[in-house]
Protein backbone atom coordinates (compact mmCIF):
# COMPACT_ATOMS: atom_id res chain seq x y z
CA UNK A 1 0.00 0.00 0.00
CA UNK A 2 1.09 3.56 -0.67
CA UNK A 3 2.50 5.67 2.40
CA UNK A 4 0.18 8.40 0.30
CA UNK A 5 -2.32 6.56 0.78
CA UNK A 6 -2.68 6.12 4.30
CA UNK A 7 -1.09 9.35 5.63
CA UNK A 8 -3.99 11.73 3.64
CA UNK A 9 -6.96 10.52 5.90
CA UNK A 10 -4.89 10.33 8.60
CA UNK A 11 -3.79 13.84 8.16
CA UNK A 12 -7.86 14.78 7.56
CA UNK A 13 -8.68 13.05 11.20
CA UNK A 14 -6.16 14.96 13.01
CA UNK A 15 -7.09 18.71 11.46
CA UNK A 16 -10.63 17.80 12.06
CA UNK A 17 -9.83 16.12 16.00
CA UNK A 18 -11.12 19.35 17.32
CA UNK A 19 -14.73 18.29 15.73
CA UNK A 20 -15.05 14.81 16.52
CA UNK A 21 -17.23 14.09 19.28
CA UNK A 22 -15.54 12.54 22.63
CA UNK A 23 -17.43 8.92 21.88
CA UNK A 24 -16.55 9.05 17.85
CA UNK A 25 -14.60 5.67 18.03
CA UNK A 26 -17.27 3.93 18.92
CA UNK A 27 -20.31 4.56 16.51
CA UNK A 28 -23.73 2.92 17.39
CA UNK A 29 -26.24 3.94 15.18
CA UNK A 30 -29.75 2.82 14.73
CA UNK A 31 -28.47 1.62 11.20
CA UNK A 32 -28.78 -2.02 11.72
CA UNK A 33 -27.21 -4.60 8.93
CA UNK A 34 -29.01 -7.32 9.93
CA UNK A 35 -32.42 -5.68 9.55
CA UNK A 36 -33.42 -6.75 5.53
CA UNK A 37 -34.30 -3.73 3.06
CA UNK A 38 -37.44 -4.58 1.20
CA UNK A 39 -38.92 -1.89 -0.33
CA UNK A 40 -36.95 1.70 -1.07
CA UNK A 41 -38.19 4.58 -2.63
CA UNK A 42 -37.89 7.49 -5.32
CA UNK A 43 -38.75 10.47 -6.40
CA UNK A 44 -39.59 11.07 -10.26
CA UNK A 45 -40.63 14.01 -11.81
CA UNK A 46 -42.31 12.30 -14.89
CA UNK A 47 -45.22 10.11 -14.87
CA UNK A 48 -46.08 6.99 -13.54
CA UNK A 49 -46.79 5.12 -16.94
CA UNK A 50 -43.54 6.64 -17.99
CA UNK A 51 -42.03 5.14 -14.76
CA UNK A 52 -44.08 1.51 -14.90
CA UNK A 53 -42.77 1.52 -18.93
CA UNK A 54 -39.08 1.96 -18.56
CA UNK A 55 -37.79 2.05 -14.99
CA UNK A 56 -35.25 4.17 -13.32
CA UNK A 57 -31.52 4.65 -14.74
CA UNK A 58 -28.72 6.98 -14.33
CA UNK A 59 -27.33 6.91 -17.99
CA UNK A 60 -24.70 10.19 -17.93
CA UNK A 61 -22.37 9.34 -15.13
CA UNK A 62 -20.13 6.52 -15.01
CA UNK A 63 -19.05 7.47 -11.65
CA UNK A 64 -19.30 4.59 -8.91
CA UNK A 65 -17.85 6.45 -5.88
CA UNK A 66 -20.10 6.55 -2.93
CA UNK A 67 -17.92 9.30 -1.21
CA UNK A 68 -18.89 11.95 -4.32
CA UNK A 69 -22.66 10.87 -4.49
CA UNK A 70 -23.00 11.59 -0.84
CA UNK A 71 -21.22 14.42 -1.08
CA UNK A 72 -22.83 16.23 -4.15
CA UNK A 73 -20.44 16.49 -6.21
CA UNK A 74 -22.10 15.00 -9.30
CA UNK A 75 -24.64 17.53 -8.74
CA UNK A 76 -22.73 20.47 -8.76
CA UNK A 77 -20.52 19.19 -11.87
CA UNK A 78 -21.24 20.97 -14.97
CA UNK A 79 -19.85 17.91 -17.11
CA UNK A 80 -22.11 14.70 -17.08
CA UNK A 81 -19.02 12.58 -17.62
CA UNK A 82 -17.85 12.35 -13.70
CA UNK A 83 -21.65 12.16 -12.95
CA UNK A 84 -22.79 9.19 -10.75
CA UNK A 85 -23.70 5.87 -12.68
CA UNK A 86 -26.38 5.22 -9.87
CA UNK A 87 -30.28 5.32 -9.51
CA UNK A 88 -30.16 6.74 -6.15
CA UNK A 89 -33.09 5.85 -3.52
CA UNK A 90 -34.14 5.89 0.09
CA UNK A 91 -35.09 3.27 2.87
CA UNK A 92 -36.59 5.89 4.75
CA UNK A 93 -40.55 7.22 3.28
CA UNK A 94 -40.14 9.78 5.44
CA UNK A 95 -37.01 11.10 4.19
CA UNK A 96 -38.50 10.77 -0.06
CA UNK A 97 -41.46 12.84 1.31
CA UNK A 98 -39.27 15.63 2.75
CA UNK A 99 -37.41 15.77 0.01
CA UNK A 100 -40.27 15.65 -2.53
CA UNK A 101 -41.85 18.80 -0.44
CA UNK A 102 -38.55 20.92 -1.08
CA UNK A 103 -38.37 20.03 -4.44
CA UNK A 104 -41.63 21.05 -4.94
CA UNK A 105 -41.09 24.66 -2.73
CA UNK A 106 -38.37 25.30 -5.21
CA UNK A 107 -40.32 25.06 -8.32
CA UNK A 108 -43.21 27.08 -7.23
CA UNK A 109 -43.19 29.38 -10.11
CA UNK A 110 -43.24 26.72 -12.74
CA UNK A 111 -45.52 24.95 -14.56
CA UNK A 112 -45.20 21.46 -13.78
CA UNK A 113 -46.10 20.77 -10.14
CA UNK A 114 -46.63 17.32 -9.48
CA UNK A 115 -44.11 14.79 -8.41
CA UNK A 116 -44.46 10.97 -7.65
CA UNK A 117 -43.15 8.91 -4.87
CA UNK A 118 -42.23 5.44 -5.70
CA UNK A 119 -42.54 2.23 -3.54
CA UNK A 120 -39.71 0.04 -5.56
CA UNK A 121 -38.70 -3.86 -3.99
CA UNK A 122 -35.31 -3.94 -3.12
CA UNK A 123 -33.06 -6.79 -4.74
CA UNK A 124 -29.56 -8.27 -4.47
CA UNK A 125 -28.19 -5.59 -7.12
CA UNK A 126 -29.31 -2.66 -4.76
CA UNK A 127 -27.02 -1.59 -2.28
CA UNK A 128 -27.40 0.07 1.31
CA UNK A 129 -25.43 3.73 1.16
CA UNK A 130 -24.52 2.94 4.88
CA UNK A 131 -24.12 -0.67 4.82
CA UNK A 132 -21.24 0.18 2.44
CA UNK A 133 -19.90 2.69 4.57
CA UNK A 134 -19.60 0.28 7.40
CA UNK A 135 -18.23 -2.59 5.15
CA UNK A 136 -15.57 -0.27 4.34
CA UNK A 137 -14.68 0.44 8.24
CA UNK A 138 -14.91 -3.34 9.05
CA UNK A 139 -12.77 -3.70 6.34
CA UNK A 140 -10.42 -0.82 7.13
CA UNK A 141 -9.88 -1.74 10.67
CA UNK A 142 -8.36 -5.47 9.58
CA UNK A 143 -6.41 -4.04 6.81
CA UNK A 144 -8.04 -5.42 4.03
CA UNK A 145 -8.90 -4.48 0.30
CA UNK A 146 -6.01 -1.93 0.42
CA UNK A 147 -7.41 0.22 3.75
CA UNK A 148 -5.75 1.08 6.80
CA UNK A 149 -7.34 1.40 10.42
CA UNK A 150 -6.89 5.71 9.66
CA UNK A 151 -9.78 5.05 7.08
CA UNK A 152 -11.89 3.56 9.49
CA UNK A 153 -11.72 6.89 11.49
CA UNK A 154 -12.30 8.88 8.51
CA UNK A 155 -15.16 6.92 7.80
CA UNK A 156 -16.67 7.18 10.88
CA UNK A 157 -15.63 11.17 10.56
CA UNK A 158 -18.26 11.20 8.03
CA UNK A 159 -20.42 9.63 9.34
CA UNK A 160 -21.05 11.64 11.84
CA UNK A 161 -20.92 14.80 9.67
CA UNK A 162 -22.88 14.27 6.96
CA UNK A 163 -26.59 13.07 6.88
CA UNK A 164 -25.78 9.61 5.75
CA UNK A 165 -27.44 7.53 8.48
CA UNK A 166 -30.32 9.20 8.40
CA UNK A 167 -31.07 9.27 4.43
CA UNK A 168 -30.44 5.76 4.40
CA UNK A 169 -29.76 6.54 0.85
CA UNK A 170 -29.81 2.82 -1.23
CA UNK A 171 -28.49 2.78 -4.87
CA UNK A 172 -28.36 0.54 -7.94
CA UNK A 173 -27.39 1.33 -11.41
CA UNK A 174 -31.15 0.25 -12.71
CA UNK A 175 -34.48 0.00 -11.51
CA UNK A 176 -36.53 -2.41 -13.54
CA UNK A 177 -40.27 -1.58 -14.37
CA UNK A 178 -40.87 -5.30 -12.84
CA UNK A 179 -39.72 -3.88 -9.35
CA UNK A 180 -41.58 -1.03 -8.73
CA UNK A 181 -44.40 -1.23 -6.74
CA UNK A 182 -46.53 1.67 -7.19
CA UNK A 183 -46.72 5.46 -7.85
CA UNK A 184 -48.42 8.47 -5.61
CA UNK A 185 -48.67 11.60 -7.11
CA UNK A 186 -47.29 14.85 -4.66
CA UNK A 187 -47.83 18.38 -4.85
CA UNK A 188 -48.12 21.23 -2.41
CA UNK A 189 -51.59 22.60 -1.27
CA UNK A 190 -50.60 25.85 0.72
CA UNK A 191 -48.15 24.93 2.39
CA UNK A 192 -48.72 21.35 2.98
CA UNK A 193 -47.47 18.07 1.05
CA UNK A 194 -50.40 16.31 -0.30
CA UNK A 195 -50.83 12.49 -1.51
CA UNK A 196 -52.96 11.68 -4.37
CA UNK A 197 -54.23 8.22 -4.71
CA UNK A 198 -51.99 5.36 -5.09
CA UNK A 199 -51.29 3.95 -8.31
CA UNK A 200 -50.21 0.30 -8.48
CA UNK A 201 -47.79 -0.56 -11.66
CA UNK A 202 -50.11 -3.85 -13.41
CA UNK A 203 -46.37 -5.11 -14.34
CA UNK A 204 -44.73 -5.53 -11.06
CA UNK A 205 -43.58 -8.91 -10.05
CA UNK A 206 -43.37 -10.00 -6.69
CA UNK A 207 -40.89 -11.70 -4.99
CA UNK A 208 -39.23 -12.29 -1.99
CA UNK A 209 -35.47 -9.97 -2.36
CA UNK A 210 -33.94 -7.41 -0.23
CA UNK A 211 -30.95 -4.91 -0.72
CA UNK A 212 -26.82 -6.25 0.06
CA UNK A 213 -26.70 -4.66 3.38
CA UNK A 214 -23.14 -5.91 3.28
CA UNK A 215 -20.66 -5.64 0.56
CA UNK A 216 -18.16 -7.71 -0.42
CA UNK A 217 -14.12 -6.58 -0.23
CA UNK A 218 -13.74 -7.17 -3.77
CA UNK A 219 -16.47 -4.02 -4.29
CA UNK A 220 -15.65 -1.72 -1.58
CA UNK A 221 -12.22 0.39 -3.51
CA UNK A 222 -14.43 1.23 -6.60
CA UNK A 223 -17.89 2.34 -4.21
CA UNK A 224 -15.24 3.96 -1.74
CA UNK A 225 -11.53 4.44 -3.37
CA UNK A 226 -9.03 4.43 -0.15
CA UNK A 227 -7.73 7.60 -1.72
CA UNK A 228 -9.71 9.60 -1.96
CA UNK A 229 -11.63 8.98 1.57
CA UNK A 230 -9.52 12.77 2.67
CA UNK A 231 -9.77 14.23 -0.66
CA UNK A 232 -11.81 17.28 -1.14
CA UNK A 233 -14.50 14.80 -2.77
CA UNK A 234 -14.68 13.75 1.18
CA UNK A 235 -14.54 16.78 2.35
CA UNK A 236 -17.48 18.22 0.76
CA UNK A 237 -20.51 19.81 2.39
CA UNK A 238 -23.95 18.90 2.46
CA UNK A 239 -25.82 15.57 0.91
CA UNK A 240 -28.07 15.19 -2.11
CA UNK A 241 -27.81 11.42 -2.71
CA UNK A 242 -31.29 11.26 -3.93
CA UNK A 243 -31.14 14.25 -6.48
CA UNK A 244 -27.46 13.46 -7.58
CA UNK A 245 -28.09 11.07 -10.27
CA UNK A 246 -29.22 13.59 -13.07
CA UNK A 247 -30.33 11.23 -15.93
CA UNK A 248 -32.14 12.51 -18.94
CA UNK A 249 -34.53 10.45 -18.16
CA UNK A 250 -37.06 8.78 -15.39
CA UNK A 251 -34.79 10.76 -13.00
CA UNK A 252 -35.71 12.55 -9.86
CA UNK A 253 -34.84 15.55 -11.96
CA UNK A 254 -35.06 15.28 -15.89
CA UNK A 255 -32.86 18.74 -16.94
CA UNK A 256 -30.37 20.33 -14.85
CA UNK A 257 -31.94 23.69 -14.95
CA UNK A 258 -35.50 22.41 -12.98
CA UNK A 259 -33.54 23.31 -9.59
CA UNK A 260 -30.03 24.45 -8.19
CA UNK A 261 -28.12 21.66 -7.49
CA UNK A 262 -25.45 23.29 -5.25
CA UNK A 263 -27.93 24.77 -3.11
CA UNK A 264 -29.84 21.42 -2.71
CA UNK A 265 -27.08 19.51 -1.97
CA UNK A 266 -26.12 22.57 0.98
CA UNK A 267 -29.36 20.86 2.78
CA UNK A 268 -29.32 17.99 5.09
CA UNK A 269 -32.62 15.78 5.01
CA UNK A 270 -32.65 14.86 8.56
CA UNK A 271 -30.17 14.58 11.61
CA UNK A 272 -28.46 11.56 11.35
CA UNK A 273 -29.69 9.09 14.46
CA UNK A 274 -26.30 9.20 15.84
CA UNK A 275 -26.68 13.04 16.81
CA UNK A 276 -30.17 12.40 18.50
CA UNK A 277 -28.14 9.93 20.84
CA UNK A 278 -25.53 12.10 21.85
CA UNK A 279 -27.78 15.37 21.99
CA UNK A 280 -29.77 12.89 24.61
CA UNK A 281 -26.71 12.05 26.68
Amino acid sequence: MQVASILRPLLMVVLCASAFPATAQIIDPEFNPSEPIRVVYRVHVGSSASAFAGGFRAPRGTNENLLALTSGAPCISTSPVPGTAWVSMTADRGQALRFAQRHLENRRSMARQAVYIYAIRADATFISVPGAFYSAIDAAREWRAGYAPVHATALEYLLYTRPILGEQAVVSRRVLPTSIISGTPLWIEGNVLMEGVDIPNGSYIAADTEASRVVPDELLPNLLPPNAIASSEAGAQGSCAMSCDRATSASSFSSDDEIDYAAQCSVSDAMSPLLFDIIND
